[in-house]
């Protein structure tokens, strides 16, 4: 019995840790894509990278640890992409193609990182 009760707060102790990352993403997801720096982007994703990593090592055995793990990652590898996207040398021609091969229709005004994200540009 003691052990049932000893897993039930380390699940509550993983799910109260990971909503409040999952929050901060939350957030940057509706950042608009205007705003958007990539370099501060990055150090932001790393922070949250490194409060998962501090978490202590019996919350990291959880799969829900292991999908926001994963999540980060991936967004940390699209960054690149979003320095590119982001650059002065990339125009309006070049996001109307970008958006006919990926079939979607943005309006940059009303862009936000999430919408960027959900594509999967890697």
């Amino acid at each position: 019995m003691l052990v049932v009760f000893e897993e039930l707060q380390d699940l509550h102790g993983v799910w109260s840790e990971l909503s409040s990352v999952w929050n901060q993403i939350d957030e940057l997801r509706e950042k608009p894509w205007l705003s958007i720096h990539p370099r501060k982007l990055r150090q932001q994703l790393d922070a949250l990278t490194t409060k998962l990593k501090e978490l202590p090592s019996r919350l990291r055995q959880y799969a829900s640890y292991d999908h926001v793990k994963q999540l980060l990652q991936n967004y940390t590898k699209v960054n690149m992409m979003i320095i590119e996207l982001k650059s002065d040398a990339f125009k309006e021609r070049h996001w109307k193609q970008l958006m006919k091969k990926l079939r979607v229709n943005w309006l940059l005004s009303d862009l936000t990182l999430g919408q960027v994200w959900d594509v999967d540009l890697q």
